[in-house]
């Protein structure tokens, strides 16, 4: 017999039916409001997009000289860049770049300071990459390159990867990091690779998502060994340098290649152009909307420099050619240890260089390659001795004496001291001496024959605070005003032997005044102090800028125009005596230069130097200052040469860079034309 249903059984029923009615009813109302009531909102949402600005390097602004004639110029090029919106697996993307450049012969950027293959160790010379690297990791101090290896493994989840593979990805996601990569930024992974490569990147475009070709300029130096001092160089931003630029112009990026030296670097900003800006949308899923360029690139100034690449060739060709013929045909400690200098040409009437030698040097369009072989090199040439070079003057400094001694009144143009050999003003105990007996001479005879009895007694009078106001009035042991940076010299003198914790003695005023003591100038001031002379007393501020102009050279945007420091305090008269005695110094018998430019067309005025050293077996070294025409200066000439021994033997530097300039192998005797524009 079959049991009834109760009515508690029903009552179940009922109540589950209800609940399950309640359930559906509150899923559909909570789906209505979904799709009804807030359709519009999750429609949006489901359409929010983001927004990455990626920045088009503009083109660098180019460098020329005085005509317009290529020095550094910008080449076309591939990069191969990785744009983070596009990239879908990061690691594949990076083991096929990295494979495909190596079977290429191409180098992908990987600055780990980890050796490449094991087992591995620390790069030497990176001291501060690799306590940064152990500091980012939270290592002990004392890990060592496996512990840092490990810990990229465990970082970058690499348990599936060879080792080979686990140093691929770890050596080139951990630069990633350090030029911070992201959507913003795209990460550069190779540099000026090949069009054949660049080409198999393209056409196989599936196999690399998220990798692109980059066409983009590269520096390029047209004759890099030329001037590589003034053009200056170019390298990878440093943070120091990327924390102060960014606070200046904002568009600077950790990625940029910026000047480190020279215009280069004096002008970044006017050679850096304005980039332009690229803009990828995605949607929330990653997938990119839209992708143009908002922003074109503007590209940078060309910078025209005073510097004239004809000249500049005249002048390093002669330097060197002083140089290396010392070397072999000098006595020992007459020249022939001769190793270095510098040449500076400047025009008397605006202050513009126009060659700036410095000697050894190196070439831009190996730099980069050749950089720590540059650095250790022990004959330093980086070191631009035209502009930082500190060198004792000798007698080129008489010059500048005798105007102070004239201006002062303490001697006259017919003042008469005997020069006896020996000058014995504090006694027979302390002489000071000169290299020939010269008898009775006056200013312009003492500087004919560069005696110094006539300068210790032109000194001592004046006294060593006239002596350094003239100097500094000359440009020496002040600032030259030049845009890239320079040696301010060093004024003998009491400030600057208590600055050594020593003491200031009479006679020191006395060695002070034939350019010896502590004077040290460099041959920039050396070019701006006789420019000084013969111009009659004006002083121009140096520099190596004639323009700024557009990148395609069609409009003018700064003019450098001369600018007057300051003119010297003295009356013409006394220019003009000490103008004659530098003039017969190079065309009068026994003048110290007599034997270089005896029977030369144009009329030069000049004064040689030796000033001595304290190193008794090596030679002493030569200094040479002159201008031309001397009735109508238009440049100035400074040489230095470290133990070239004698300054008049320095003096055919000069007169190649006259050939040069006043065209005297090809034009008449008595032109005067100048070949710089």
């Amino acid at each position: 017999m079959k049991k009834h249903m109760g009515n508690k059984d029903l009552a179940r029923i009922v109540v589950l039916i209800l609940v399950f009615v309640l359930i559906g009813s509150g899923f559909g109302m909570r789906l209505v409001k979904i799709q009804v009531v807030d359709g519009s909102y999750y429609v949006a949402q489901s359409k929010k997009s983001t927004t990455s600005a990626v920045s088009i390097p503009a083109a660098r602004g180019e460098i020329v000289d005085r005509n317009g004639e290529s020095l550094a110029v910008n080449r076309m090029g591939f990069n191969v860049v990785l744009e983070k919106a596009f990239v879908q697996d990061e690691y594949d993307v990076i083991l096929k770049l990295a494979h495909l450049l190596t079977e290429c012969g191409e180098e992908y950027i990987d600055e780990l300071p980890i050796s490449r293959t094991a087992p591995y160790s620390f790069e030497e010379n990176r001291d501060s990459d690799i306590k940064k690297l152990i500091s980012d990791l939270g290592l002990n101090v004392w890990a060592t390159a496996d512990h840092v290896m490990t810990a990229f493994k465990e970082r970058y989840g690499l348990d599936n990867y060879t080792q080979e593979e686990v140093r691929i990805i770890s050596g080139i996601k951990y630069t990633m990091v350090q030029k911070a990569y992201s959507s913003n930024m795209p990460y550069v992974f190779a540099e000026d690779i090949s069009l054949d490569t660049a080409t198999q990147i393209k056409e196989n475009s599936q196999n690399y998502q998220g990798a692109d070709i980059q066409e983009t300029y590269f520096r390029e130096y047209v004759d890099g060994d030329l001037v590589p001092h003034i053009v200056g160089t170019m390298g990878a931003i440093t943070a120091e340098q990327y924390a102060k630029l960014k606070e200046e112009d904002s568009s600077y990026t950790q990625n940029d290649i910026v000047g480190q030296t020279g215009v280069e670097d004096a002008f970044r900003q006017s050679l850096k152009g304005q980039d332009g800006i690229r803009e990828i949308v995605q949607d929330s899923s990653g997938g990119v909307i839209s992708d143009k360029i908002v922003k074109d690139a503007v590209p940078g100034n060309t910078i025209m420099l005073t510097i004239d690449k004809n000249l500049q060739r005249v002048a390093k060709n002669a330097l060197i050619s002083f140089i290396k013929n010392m070397n072999e045909t000098a006595k020992a400690g007459e020249g022939k240890d001769a190793d270095s200098g510098a040449v500076v040409v400047m025009d008397v009437n605006s202050g513009e260089v126009l060659a700036s030698v410095s000697y050894p040097d190196f070439d831009l369009s190996t730099y980069e390659e050749n950089k720590a072989a540059l650095l250790s090199d022990t004959t330093s040439p980086l070191y631009n001795r035209a502009f930082w070079g500190s060198y004792m003057p000798g007698s080129i400094f008489k010059p500048m004496m005798a105007i102070a001694g004239l201006s002062e009144g303490v001697i006259t143009p017919s003042t008469i001291f005997t020069c006896t050999k020996t000058w014995t003003f504090f006694g027979p105990l302390w002489p000071f001496t000169c290299m020939e007996y010269h008898g009775p001479v006056n200013v312009t005879n003492a500087l004919r024959v560069s005696c110094n009895i006539f300068f210790y007694e032109t000194g001592w009078r004046l006294g060593i605070e006239n002596i350094q106001k003239y100097a500094k009035q000359f440009g020496l042991g002040v600032s030259t005003g030049v845009e890239i940076g320079e040696f301010t010299g060093v004024l003998a003198g009491p400030e600057e032997r208590k600055s050594q914790g020593q003491d200031w003695y009479d006679g020191d005023v006395v060695q002070a005044s034939i350019g010896q003591s502590d004077n040290l100038f460099s041959p920039l001031q050396l070019a701006q102090y006789v420019a000084t002379i013969a111009n009659g007393g004006t002083r121009y501020k140096a520099h190596v800028v004639k323009e700024v102009k557009t990148y395609n050279q069609d409009e003018v945007v700064q003019d450098i125009v001369p600018v007057v420091l300051n003119t010297v305090d003295s009356d013409a008269n006394n220019f003009l005596t000490v103008q004659e005695g530098m003039h017969m110094v190079a065309q009068s018998v026994g003048g110290s230069a007599y034997s270089v430019f005896k029977d030369y067309p144009i009329q030069v005025a000049c004064k040689t130097g030796t000033p001595q050293n304290s190193e008794n077996d090596v030679s002493n070294d030569a200094t040479f200052i002159a201008y031309a025409p001397a009735d109508d200066p238009q440049i100035a000439v400074s040489v230095v040469v470290k133990h070239g021994f004698a300054g008049y033997k320095a003096a055919v530097i000069a007169r190649d860079i006259f050939d040069a300039y006043f065209k005297i192998n090809t034009a008449s005797a008595s032109s005067s034309t100048s070949s710089v524009s």
